[in-house]
């Protein structure tokens, strides 16, 4: 019974603070119908994955989106984070994510010029385990997409709706 009613007030709870699940974001765009996504790699085909899944239209051609999201520069940097005192070899890194971002309008206004979106996430790095290591690393990488796709469309809506 005691379960039963702390679950009830837990989702009372959450939803009464417009709690949401990361991704679940429904209206992430809601001034933008038409828009064109010029850049290749891992953000640019994330952010396309999330805005189509929001209802947004993308275009294949500028000519035809009302806005158009530029994303360029992307680049993963992996660096050293700590190093064992007693061996001297590595136990952590750092895996930073940066991206470009520029967003202007269908009339050539620019709404966001080159702005630098950053995301960094740290992990431990043991020698014993090189194939998990690695593996890892590319969740990471996969996970730091999804971030940043986060802040560009935050971004992206902040900038069309200030407009």
């Amino acid at each position: 019974m005691k379960l039963k009613c702390a679950l009830v007030l837990l989702v009372l709870s959450l939803s009464a603070c417009d709690f949401q699940l990361r991704g679940s974001q429904s209206n992430i765009v809601s001034n933008v119908s038409n828009l064109h996504i010029r850049g290749t790699g891992n953000i640019s085909d994330e952010v396309k994955i999330q805005l189509l899944l929001a209802g947004t239209n993308i275009k294949n051609s500028s000519n035809s989106a009302d806005y158009v999201l530029s994303l360029t520069n992307e680049s993963f940097d992996r660096s050293i984070l700590t190093v064992s005192p007693n061996f001297g070899k590595i136990e952590e890194y750092r895996l930073v994510l940066n991206v470009d971002m520029s967003v202007s309008s269908s009339s050539g206004a620019n709404l966001v010029t080159n702005e630098k979106i950053t995301v960094s996430r740290d992990y431990a790095f043991d020698r014993n385990t090189i194939l998990a290591n690695s593996s890892e690393e590319k969740v990471l990488q996969e996970d730091l997409a999804k971030r940043a796709a986060d802040q560009i469309i935050r971004r992206l809506n902040a900038s069309i709706k200030s407009r």
